[in-house]
């Protein structure tokens, strides 16, 4: 980041926050005990509404949260968005894939853990191919992908 600060917060518990700012005119305050679901939505300004690995608002995607779960590359490089077929996630995962410009990026480590912030990050690419997708069949969890998004972090 181009500015970071550690500062101490009134929140009731008591976590201390990291204030940072990545050139892009977005400033982040992070707890560094993480963030719950609706606390990442509401920060972000989202419409509280599914698919969840996408925050959106008025139809437009404004940020990603990932639970390595069910995106096991989500820390890696390029950061893989893995979107299942379930109800509206494949609507979403076309939007997302026609994002452009920098999206916040939210990873949940453990199921049911708290999100940490992981970044600014673009989409450069995505797939549907089976064949790129077969490979990363996780069974019994992940049994259908219907695309991949490639994100890459942000040069700041």
């Amino acid at each position: 980041p181009l500015f970071s600060a550690l500062i101490g917060v009134g929140a009731p518990d008591g976590f201390l926050s990291l204030l940072e700012a990545d050139g892009s005119g977005f400033v982040y305050s992070t707890f560094l005990g993480g963030w719950e679901f609706d606390e990442v939505r509401a920060f972000l300004g989202g419409d509280p509404k599914p698919p969840n690995f996408v925050i959106h608002q008025a139809g437009a995607v404004i940020g990603v949260c990932l639970g390595l779960g069910w995106n096991p590359r989500a820390d890696g490089e390029p950061c893989e968005v893995w979107v299942g077929r379930k109800g509206d996630q494949p609507k979403w995962g076309i939007k997302l894939a026609e994002t452009r410009g920098p999206l916040p990026v939210y990873v949940r480590r453990t199921e049911g853990g708290k999100w940490f912030y992981n970044g600014l990050y673009e989409v450069t690419s995505h797939t549907t191919d089976p064949n790129v997708i077969r490979p990363r069949l996780l069974p019994p969890k992940i049994v259908a992908i219907d695309r991949l998004v490639f994100l890459k972090r942000c040069a700041v």
